[in-house]
């Protein structure tokens, strides 16, 4: 039976505001873990991972508007339901829509980018396909 529910890192669920506010040790470490989880052989790919940081990234460059960045979250659970049995999905979208959830303003936005963006970096440091 495929899973239903979201998991969201436990430090993202804990700190969501160190996040937001844009904590770079914190945001460092975390997204080293969940590339990790991503990785492996059974792990997520660089190209679902890219399709989902591409749609953020386009929003990133718009006018700031909270309604359309809350309408991605639909699409990460579309990603989850296609894909949740890969190995580290659900921590990755889970945690995503956990802090969009949460953005407030545009330098949340941005910092919600900028910890995508480096679990890409390290994704791919750390062997994902």
């Amino acid at each position: 039976m495929p899973r239903t529910e979201y998991i969201i890192h436990k430090k993202v669920k804990a700190k969501p505001n160190d996040f937001l506010s844009g904590n770079g040790k914190l945001i460092v470490d975390v997204s080293m873990d969940i590339a990790k989880q991503t990785s492996g052989r059974y792990g997520v790919t660089s190209t679902q991972i890219r399709r989902i940081f591409g749609d953020l990234k386009r929003r990133q460059y718009k006018d700031f508007n909270l309604n359309r960045i809350q309408l991605i979250r639909p699409k990460l659970a579309y990603t989850f339901a296609r894909h949740g049995t890969k190995q580290g999905m659900d921590v990755l979208l889970g945690t995503i829509d956990f802090l969009l959830e949460k953005v407030k303003n545009r330098e949340h936005f941005d910092n919600v980018i900028n910890f995508f963006e480096a679990i890409l970096a390290y994704h791919k440091k750390f062997g994902g396909k």
